[in-house]
């Protein structure tokens, strides 16, 4: 199991050319650090086969990436050949702190001394409320753009199997669930594949507000849903509850080694959708958090 981050960044940086250096080796590094100025901070990326790719720190992550997903980005500096200063610093990606065993990983490959950890952790988190993005500064979970909460949980919602049971027509969602989820604490995302049209469809049913709605970046891997990682990614370590009716023990395992936080994957049954007993071991859990 891997944990990669996708880029989450302006779309138009997505066409800049590829910038930085691979550092394949020792011998690249040498030859690296022979043509710059270290005294001055990079910007750097660990892409997806472990290699460490650098850059002048005015380059975009996501240019130094080639677009692609990687294991770690953010800023370096160097004292020589010892990296001085790393941080998980890139709003393109966003990676957490779990990011570090890879980019220990690959400084450890080139035989660089480095230091226990990042020098300097930034904690990014997506507001439940307007779903922009937020650096939390200071230990103040609070968004930056409409003073939500940002260390509350979240309610990561499927709709397919989940709230319109499959086989069963008219589609029709009970007004209990309704109830139910205009009263859970905290916040509700869309997790679906309707993406934005759950909340032009299914949020007037619900008597809810428009809701933000998680992006879909991943590819399924080794039996993982293709969801996972990218749910993990937006609740960027605080708690939360993820209704689907595809959840199997592997997204269960996946979250549990990846994120750092409470969380609870609760499978709900397709032919039924989610009922009143589902209801109850939900909201349980969510006040307890």
């Amino acid at each position: 199991m891997t944990l990669t981050f996708s880029y989450v960044g302006p779309t138009d940086l997505l066409s800049l050319p590829v910038q930085g250096s691979v550092i394949a080796s020792r011998e690249d590094f040498e030859t690296w650090v022979s043509r710059v100025d270290t005294r001055e901070l990079f910007t750097y990326i660990v892409d997806v086969s472990g290699r460490l790719r650098l850059a002048p720190r005015q380059s975009e992550h996501v240019a130094c990436a080639g677009g692609e997903d990687v294991l770690g980005a953010g800023e370096i500096a160097f004292d020589d050949s010892t990296v001085s200063y790393v941080s998980n610093q890139s709003t393109g990606y966003c990676p957490s702190l779990a990011s570090w065993p890879a980019v220990q990983a690959a400084f450890d490959r080139l035989g660089l001394t480095h230091p226990a950890g990042f020098t300097v952790e930034f904690v990014f988190r997506r507001c439940g409320v307007c779903g922009e993005l937020t650096v939390v500064k200071e230990s103040d979970f609070v968004c930056g753009f409409c003073d939500a909460d940002l260390d509350c949980p979240v309610t990561f919602l499927d709709v397919d199997g989940t709230l319109l049971r499959y086989g069963h027509e008219p589609a029709e969602i009970s007004p209990d669930i309704a109830s139910f989820l205009s009263s859970l604490p905290g916040h509700l995302v869309w997790a679906t594949a309707w993406l934005e049209d759950a909340n032009d469809a299914i949020s007037p049913v619900l008597g809810l507000p428009r809701l933000p709605v998680v992006a879909w970046h991943d590819v399924p891997e080794d039996g993982l849903h293709w969801k996972t990682r990218d749910i993990v990614a937006w609740a960027a370590g605080r708690a939360f509850v993820w209704i689907d009716d595809e959840l199997t023990d592997v997204d269960r395992d996946w979250v549990g080694a990846f994120h750092p936080g409470p969380a609870l994957l609760h499978r709900v049954d397709s032919a039924v959708g989610l009922t009143r007993d589902d209801a109850e071991i939900i909201e349980s859990w969510l006040t307890t958090r």
